[in-house]
């Protein structure tokens, strides 16, 4: 499923405010810091517990706040997961940004218990790669780590904290990288 560009555009500014409202630049962005600045907390656990999650992270609504778990995984893969989680804090449970849909919110899971995709889910997906990933910051990082028309897709990876195929997804989505 493909994001119209107006609202791939609104989750990209949406995840920039993120990252000026907790003071953070434009390379490897600290989730933990980010969670704290915004009131919510990061519990880790062990195995995914079938009652409690699905997947390696979840968020829900503990009163005013929020609470995101998350299973035991690489670095790159946890720092993913939990902006994720923030991507649905922000766009699909309203924290911050629409007073209503928050008050309305209790405990929240957006996945599928099937494991199929749903739209929120790549909404998140896009936050994600926009938080940890600016556009401005990979295109430049991109273009000091191209010889030709070749990338050096772990360089630029690295630069992020992120994983390689979280790095090539963004430089698709962005145009710069093939979808071949």
């Amino acid at each position: 499923m493909a994001l119209s560009k107006n609202r791939r555009r609104e989750i990209s500014d949406l995840a920039d405010a993120v990252r000026r409202v907790a003071g953070e630049g434009d390379t490897v962005l600290d989730v933990d810091r980010i969670v704290e600045v915004l009131g919510g907390r990061i519990v880790e656990v062990g195995a995914p517990d079938a009652h409690q999650m699905i997947g390696d992270a979840s968020i829900q609504k503990v009163g005013d706040k929020f609470e995101i778990r998350v299973t035991e995984v690489s670095a790159a893969r946890r720092r993913f997961n939990i902006a994720h989680e923030l991507g649905h804090l922000f766009l699909h449970m309203g924290f911050l940004v629409d007073d209503v849909r928050w008050a309305a919110c209790s405990d929240f899971d957006v996945m599928n218990r099937d494991g199929a995709s749903t739209s929120e889910e790549y909404e998140a997906n896009e936050f994600a790669g926009a938080l940890l990933m600016p556009e401005q910051a990979f295109l430049r990082i991109a273009s000091v780590n191209r010889q030709g028309t070749t990338f050096d897709t772990q360089e630029i990876a690295d630069a992020f904290g992120v994983s390689v195929p979280a790095a090539r997804t963004r430089g698709r989505w962005l145009g710069i990288f093939s979808w071949n």
